[in-house]
């Protein structure tokens, strides 16, 4: 029997990625290249192509982590589909990326209270009232204190139980 000699495996794709790289530089790609694939996914998302969208905004943020756009795409995409682990990630990653923005915190709170994580759920959203005044978006303010109120009653009423 004869032994055959192969070369060494040269890294031929994402295991030559440089530390700190993303998919999308590697590719050579700006996120400009990218930003149609959230009309996309937006679009499967109203269709009710729900595991494609989540697919699709999933692949987006593995191009480029530190894109806050496709992170809350993916976790507004979760929350839809009531997959609150996914959500709470991407707004995770939200806030680490961006603290100085209120919608990381009003993802991750809601993302909270959809897993029944009250104390959490306040946490997040008096932060993201505190962020989004001190930025000026009323509108964020706005839906934070509503959904503020339902997890205080919401933890009343698991206290109660």
């Amino acid at each position: 029997m004869a032994i055959i000699e192969s070369a060494p495996i040269e890294p031929s794709g994402i295991e030559s990625l440089a530390p700190g790289q993303s998919i999308r530089e590697y590719l050579g790609l700006q996120i400009a290249h990218l930003l149609p694939g959230l009309d996309v996914a937006a679009g499967m998302l109203r269709r009710g192509e729900h595991d494609q969208a989540l697919r699709t905004y999933a692949t987006l943020v593995l191009c480029d982590p530190s894109e806050i756009r496709f992170q809350i795409g993916l976790a507004t995409c979760a929350l839809e589909i009531r997959e609150f682990h996914i959500a709470l990630q991407a707004a995770s990653a939200v806030i680490a990326s961006a603290p100085d923005s209120p919608m990381g915190y009003l993802i991750s709170g809601r993302a909270s209270l959809g897993l029944l994580d009250f104390d959490a759920a306040i946490d997040d959203l008096q932060d993201a009232i505190r962020v989004a005044r001190e930025t000026g978006d009323d509108a964020v303010a706005k839906e934070a204190a509503a959904l503020l109120q339902r997890a205080i009653v919401a933890k009343e009423v698991q206290a109660r139980n």
